[in-house]
């Protein structure tokens, strides 16, 4: 990335970016995290139940059918378990984080007098630190374009702020049509459709 091709203004506007991108990480790994652990203790109640149900009601419970879903939700725990073993979510979310509070204090101090130093700390921050998913950066252009939208109605704007907004939503709108917007739309539905189907299945079985 060529340093002097941008000045101060410029690379703010590029360190927001980031930040909502780290941001929006940050979310979807939280999310995820706390689903799998949610997942784990559901699931594990669910089958002391039916354990304990297949026990002493006997005859009201189907046992035999009862040992065979069980075993269905012990795979999903354990799938479940290797998934938050390997996915050291809270970890990554912590380094996201910590990139993140880096680059705004390095957005604080951005002027033209240090503006190499800067630029080069903050490559440095963005080269170590995990890589967004397509998602991630679908999210962050469609923030963008809301908070955009919302400036150009505003009637606070002067001629020069007005000539600004229109760049940016023009830069914003080039960035959307590199994404594949159905297929990100697509796999955020899919997410949260699999987590309702995860939160039903054992009710179904039970």
């Amino acid at each position: 990335m060529d340093v002097e091709k941008y000045d101060s203004i410029k690379w703010k506007k590029i360190m927001d970016t980031t930040q909502i991108n780290y941001s929006n990480m940050v979310k979807r790994l939280t999310r995820k995290s706390k689903i799998s652990k949610f997942a784990l203790i559901y699931y594990s109640i669910f089958l002391i139940i039916s354990s304990l149900t297949c026990k002493y009601f006997p005859t009201i419970f189907n046992c035999k059918l009862a040992d065979y879903f069980n075993i269905i939700l012990s795979v999903i725990v354990l799938a479940y378990s290797l998934i938050n073993n390997n996915a050291n979510y809270s970890i990554r979310i912590a380094n996201i984080e910590n990139s993140l509070n880096q680059i705004k204090n390095i957005k604080r101090e951005l002027d033209k007098d240090n503006l190499k130093d800067n630029i080069n700390k903050y490559i440095e921050i963005t080269d170590k630190t995990e890589r967004r998913e397509d998602v991630d950066f679908f999210i962050t252009i469609k923030e963008l374009k809301r908070k955009y939208k919302r400036a150009e109605d505003s009637k606070k704007n002067n001629e020069q702020e007005d000539r600004e907004i229109i760049q940016q939503k023009k830069a914003v709108d080039d960035y959307l049509s590199e994404i594949n917007v159905g297929y990100q739309i697509l796999k955020i539905l899919l997410e949260f459709s699999w987590y309702v189907i995860l939160m039903l299945i054992p009710i179904v079985v039970f």
